[in-house]
């Protein structure tokens, strides 16, 4: 599966490096680069079931300014192959093929790893789930991040967790607890640094039981329904 980002412009100024949490496995960058304006476009050969994705690139690049949605447009991948196959001509000059190969077969990248190539006015991020394709536009932001404005390096980037379930424990139980929206902004952003899992643990006296009202009453327990759309926002 991919996302290809074409129609940038060629930055006028040298950029930053990126900075990155955490810092991809293999990659390559230089002060040349781009910027995403309202003219660039998505193509990607995402489904349905898969476009929480895009939606979540589009709503962050409006975070760094851009005042409309890319035009979206879904593709099979053999419809854009020469664009795909001049991005990893570009890449391997900086990662050899084989070392591409090598890493693309390991389970981590089949699971969750991603190729992500700028050059040429064209972003492409490449995976083989659906997981690796969002860590790859996170990866894509943070580059973004470094800079001031819509920018990003021309650069290559193979990547894949060390570990395929990273996570974070929250005891909330100690005070009141915080709303349901204010867990959804703090999941966004840990699934920005690509952290997988939440933990909230010593949850016995933060569920609202109907039969035992006196353990948590006052203290902003969650109701069953509550936990269930977090759980699914999470996914």
């Amino acid at each position: 599966m991919f996302i290809l980002l074409d129609k940038l412009v060629a930055a006028e100024k040298p950029l930053k490096a990126p900075d990155f949490i955490p810092i991809p496995l293999l990659g390559s960058f230089d002060s040349s680069g781009y910027v995403i304006t309202p003219d660039s476009r998505i193509i990607t050969d995402l489904g349905k079931e898969s476009h929480f994705i895009i939606k979540n690139f589009q709503e962050q690049l409006q975070e760094h300014g851009l005042n409309s949605n890319l035009i979206v447009e879904k593709k099979r991948k053999t419809e854009i192959a020469d664009s795909l196959e001049e991005l990893m001509v570009y890449g391997s000059k900086f990662i050899k093929k084989n070392k591409i190969k090598e890493i693309s077969q390991r389970h981590e990248f089949k699971e969750q790893g991603y190729i992500l190539v700028c050059h040429s006015s064209k972003i492409g991020i490449q995976a083989k789930r659906d997981q690796g394709l969002f860590y790859g536009i996170q990866t894509l932001m943070q580059i973004i991040n470094s800079q001031k404005g819509l920018f990003t390096n021309q650069c290559v980037y193979i990547d894949h967790p060390k570990y395929l379930i990273r996570g974070v424990s929250d005891d909330i139980s100690r005070g009141q607890a915080p709303t349901v929206e204010n867990l959804k902004k703090f999941i966004n952003e840990l699934s920005r640094a690509k952290i997988n899992h939440y933990y909230l643990v010593y949850m016995q006296d933060m569920v609202q039981f109907k039969n035992h009202p006196e353990i948590w009453k006052g203290r902003g327990a969650y109701s069953k329904e509550e936990l269930r759309e977090l759980v699914e926002y999470s996914k």
